[in-house]
């Protein structure tokens, strides 16, 4: 609950081993779940995971979340869009589209992404279970 020692392990654990890209895609994570200064201190950090590891399907659609949180649609569909490029299977990409189009009310692209992700996501999974929420909220 403390989310300043929070921040403060992630930042520390980044320094540590600043050539891994996985600490910075949690701390990039961290500060999109508890919107921790996401322009400030997600968006740099899941920047450089990017430039540790450019065809990273889950990197790619970090960014692209990062960047829909921060309003810039375009930019956030062209790095999901990517993600989905570099592993066609990554189930989250395809609800992140998914998200993406019905935040622009395209509900049917929305819902066939969302369906999309569904078919790929692992049964119990966490992506899973959103997408089926998110289905069933925008299509009853």
């Amino acid at each position: 609950g403390d989310l300043d020692a929070a921040q403060a392990h992630y930042e520390a654990a980044v320094s540590l081993a600043p050539q891994d890209a996985l600490y910075l895609r949690l701390l990039a994570e961290f500060s999109m779940r508890y919107e921790v200064d996401v322009a400030n201190l997600g968006l740099p950090a899941a920047r450089q995971a990017l430039a540790l590891q450019p065809q990273d399907a889950a990197v790619l659609d970090l960014l692209g979340e990062v960047y829909l949180a921060l309003g810039n649609d375009e930019l956030a569909e062209r790095f999901i869009r990517w993600a989905v490029l570099a592993q066609a299977e990554y189930a989250p990409a395809w609800m992140h589209l998914g998200v993406l189009y019905l935040y622009r009310g395209e509900g049917a692209w929305g819902r066939t992404m969302l369906l999309r992700a569904s078919q790929l996501a692992e049964p119990g999974s966490a992506v899973a279970d959103q997408t089926q929420r998110l289905m069933a909220h925008y299509f009853p």
